[in-house]
């Protein structure tokens, strides 16, 4: 072997151009300057996912499926709480179901005292919205449960609404 080639590999036989120096190695650096963007697109949604999640899990609710509130509500005597809008608790909810008006919440909340011993099962379309209410009754002494993916899932496991004229609607 000359001295030339000796220069250019390390002791292992690893050509040096191939040696990380720091913490990136070189054809590292040239793909993030290269694909800046990609890089900061998922760097992004890195973060906004991992808010979502700090955001959801700090409310400290539990989540029941469909399934799993029905029997909630048949063994326990759950009561549901529906604090999705006016128009769409008309259009179909769940069968005793309550309306919650959330942006009366201090008036609401009043009006569930009577339910203060049943677990409730808060539901929103999606099961998100829910859980912030959900925090607050939980706050106030209630036991509480969030619908997992609210009305969507309810509808995805084909599971009954009615409309507020009480015709069944599924």
């Amino acid at each position: 072997m000359s001295s030339n080639s000796l220069s250019l590999s390390n002791a292992s036989g690893v050509p040096s151009s191939h040696i990380a120096s720091g913490f990136l190695s070189q054809p590292q650096i040239e793909f993030f300057i290269h694909n800046a963007l990609w890089v900061l697109g998922l760097l992004i949604l890195i973060i906004l996912y991992f808010l979502v999640e700090f955001k959801n899990r700090n409310y400290g609710v539990p989540e029941v499926m469909p399934q799993s509130a029905t029997l909630l509500a048949n063994r326990e005597k759950a009561k549901w709480i529906d604090v999705r809008s006016k128009a769409a608790f008309d259009k179909n909810h769940i069968a005793e179901a309550i309306h919650f008006e959330t942006d009366k919440f201090a008036e609401a909340s009043v009006g569930l005292k009577k339910f203060q011993k049943n677990p409730l099962i808060i539901v929103c379309e999606r099961g998100l919205s829910a859980k912030p209410i959900a925090a607050k009754l939980k706050k106030l002494g209630y036991k509480v449960n969030v619908l997992e993916g609210g009305m969507t899932a309810w509808r995805k496991a084909d599971m009954p609404t009615v409309s507020s004229n009480c015709n069944s609607s599924s």
